[in-house]
């Protein structure tokens, strides 16, 4: 091979050429890493939602039960909210190393390409890196922190209507963010489904609880249907969700997958 003056390459070409292929295989290694992190978390989030609507649901509708102890129950399950944070806090700060990976391998490319006059095939990587660099790079603030699941399910499907999918003290205002996720928001979204559902059921708790404190017994009746209703909702919601999570988990790790 030579170079633009005709003259051969450089044997430092080679050592170059062979360090940048090593560090972008390392690179397709650590990113393969995240999409499998974010499978398992997926799972996490997936037996959750299963447990409220295969057992908590259940639970609420047997009358036997009184509601008190439902209560202790359904915030057992919201416990853990900060520990389940640092998956997603994690997976934010592997996508920020990643990023300035990529930056890196971008220069040494870009030092190479012209020095070399690399062919017509490789310079087309210059835009290819633009294009990996906005996919990968995290957004700039936690807009998942402290969030319930519909708000982190909205920023997968920006399409998902709000009205009646659940009650509106689960919502939160998701106007904060672009409805076009890149794939880092993505992935990101997958890791916190399941500290967004915990958090639902802290809202969810404690509206029981203040509700509950106020009502008399001529009330009863209509806080009992109207917390059905909201429960319906939800469980209608959780069920949705199981389903698009189980998805998630096998077609993530098919060869043609895309998430």
């Amino acid at each position: 091979m030579t170079s633009r003056s005709g003259m051969s390459k450089h044997p430092d070409y080679k050592i170059s050429l062979g360090l940048l292929q090593e560090n972008w295989r390392q690179l397709i290694e650590v990113y393969q890493q995240l999409v499998w992190d974010s499978r398992e978390l997926a799972g996490e989030a997936q037996a959750l939602a299963t447990d409220f609507v295969q057992i908590f649901w259940p639970r609420f509708l047997d009358s036997n039960v009184h509601l008190s102890i439902k209560l202790v129950e359904l915030r057992d399950y919201a416990r853990g909210i900060e520990d389940q944070a640092v998956h997603s806090k994690r997976v934010r700060s592997a996508f920020t190393t990643l990023t300035e990976r990529v930056a890196a391998c971008q220069i040494d490319y870009s030092s190479l390409a012209p020095e070399y006059n690399l062919s017509l095939k490789h310079q087309d990587l210059r835009n290819r890196f633009k294009w990996i660099l906005n996919e990968i790079e995290p957004p700039r603030d936690e807009i998942f922190e402290g969030k319930g699941a519909f708000f982190v399910v909205r920023s997968l499907a920006p399409m998902l209507q709000r009205e009646n999918v659940v009650p509106l003290y689960l919502m939160d205002n998701d106007s904060v963010y672009d409805a076009h996720s890149v794939l880092s928001t993505k992935i990101l979204a997958i890791a916190s489904i399941s500290t967004a559902i915990r958090v639902d059921f802290q809202r969810l708790s404690t509206h029981i609880d203040d509700k509950s404190k106020h009502i008399d017994v001529d009330e009863n009746g209509s806080f009992q249907h109207d917390l059905h209703y909201d429960l319906l909702r939800i469980k209608t919601f959780y069920e949705a969700l199981v389903k698009a999570l189980k998805d998630y988990q096998v077609n993530v790790v098919s060869p043609n997958a895309e998430v």
